[in-house]
């Protein structure tokens, strides 16, 4: 007689209760605590972001930028809300414990308004793609970050190119990659959060020890680069596919999206972080705020080199993290119906676990040595797919989940498509704009 699976308690529901979703996970010794899933949702989001901000700052000057933060934080706070309640919606209503950012999408699809239409089809399509790019873009990003730092410090000449860089650091990152579950990434997310922290405060102590500069601008003029900093800002706030998974692993999933839980402290906390930081260095190095803006230090000191390896230690530490969800794309949708065919299921699952880690860390330094310019990969993926995923896809699946619930007056769907309208705007706006730039770097060098 099979055993009945031990099982997450929400002290919250009975027998008579409708489907609850927490109530039917698996209890294993790997779920993390609300302070370790607080650390990892801050670690998913304070990483190279953080440093390239103040060099965002200058596509459209001081206030614009301050202000910026926190009216696209508060609606990428409002989206990422909207695509929690959805997960608990459709999976109260599947009878599934979980379903992944993936799996969501198409079973939103594919019972709700949008069934069987060929808009579903390519929503799915466009899910899918995104969100593995995304996270290889991400990845890329810190294989640039790194590399970059590393040859800031033992090459300033430059006598070697970045991308050179960027490929050694191939067996550093792959072992890094081999943890497979969160709960082995957390300490290194904590750790890596306390890096970040030091390494900006080092920075913000250079910005305002000797005062201020008098290149900075109120407000920057030439409204065409606005996009830059909104591809910028969309790449530092949020990562959106790794949002369900923080709450799959948690011990308490219901303290997640509660008013002021996991998920608002969390958004609070990086975006006052990124408008104390950003600020304060981009008024002291005003447009000539460098990508990562401990490089704008003047001299390679005790400090500022300590900054350096504290960021490359940080950026390291989350490059697991990061890699842990295209690994579990690739996984879940292709992988184990191999493993299930297979008549040597533990060898075949290895292989599978080796190769596929090995294969990421393989494309993510590939693609980092091919276009070592931080600003314009971290636009680029901010804008294409942070965009796509956290912005415009989960008010998508919010309006055809609650098709028949929009409130008095249809305030829900009204709100709803304004929020939709605001995330393809900008979206569209910051996807043209960098990949214009980077089609000029790859054309001109």
């Amino acid at each position: 007689m099979t055993e009945t699976p031990a099982v997450v308690k929400t002290n919250q529901s009975d027998e008579n209760d409708e489907y609850n979703p927490y109530d039917h996970r698996e209890e294993t010794n790997k779920r993390v605590s609300d302070f370790g899933s607080l650390a990892n949702m801050v670690k998913s989001a304070i990483g190279t972001g953080i440093f390239t901000l103040p060099n965002a700052f200058v596509a459209v000057g001081m206030y614009p930028g301050i202000v910026g933060i926190f009216i696209l934080g508060i609606c990428l706070t409002i989206t990422l809300h909207m695509l929690v309640k959805t997960h608990y919606k459709m999976c109260t209503i599947e009878k599934k414990s979980f379903l992944t950012y993936e799996q969501l999408c198409e079973s939103v699809l594919a019972t709700g308004a949008l069934k069987d239409t060929k808009i579903a089809r390519f929503l799915v399509l466009l899910v899918n793609i995104t969100l593995f790019a995304s996270y290889i873009g991400i990845s890329s990003v810190y294989v640039v970050f790194i590399s970059g730092i590393i040859q800031e410090i033992i090459d300033p000449e430059k006598h070697i190119g970045q991308g050179t860089y960027a490929l050694m650091l191939f067996p550093f990152l792959f072992i890094v990659n081999l943890m497979r579950n969160l709960n082995d990434i957390t300490p290194l997310s904590i750790m890596g959060n306390l890096f970040v922290i030091i390494s900006c405060g080092i920075g913000f102590i250079y910005a305002v020890k000797d005062g201020f500069g008098n290149t900075w601008l109120s407000i920057q003029p030439d409204l065409k680069v606005y996009p830059r900093f909104i591809g910028a800002i969309f790449f530092s706030l949020c990562s959106p596919g790794l949002i369900l998974e923080i709450e799959r692993n948690m011990k308490k999933p219901w303290n997640y999206e509660k008013p002021c839980g996991v998920l608002d402290l969390g958004m609070i906390f990086v975006m006052i972080f990124y408008s104390i930081i950003s600020g304060a260095v981009y008024a002291k190095w005003g447009q000539d705020a460098n990508a990562n803006f401990i490089r704008n230090h003047p001299e390679l000191d005790a400090a500022t080199l300590a900054a350096l390896i504290m960021q490359v230690l940080s950026i390291y530490f989350t490059y697991g993290l990061m890699c842990y969800l295209p690994v579990l794309i690739i996984h879940e949708k292709y992988v184990i119906d191999s493993i299930e065919r297979s008549t040597s299921k533990k060898r075949t699952e290895f292989l599978w676990f080796f190769f596929l880690r090995f294969g990421v860390t393989v494309v993510t330094c590939g693609l980092g040595a091919a276009v070592p310019r931080l600003e314009i990969f971290t636009g680029l993926v901010g804008a294409i797919c942070l965009g796509v995923l956290g912005a415009v896809i989960p008010v998508i699946l919010y309006i055809v989940v609650n098709i028949d619930e929009y409130g008095r007056y249809k305030w829900k769907l009204y709100a709803s498509s304004f929020l939709l309208f605001i995330g393809i705007f900008c979206t569209l706006c910051a996807t043209v704009v960098y990949s214009i730039d980077l089609i000029n770097f790859l054309v001109y060098g």
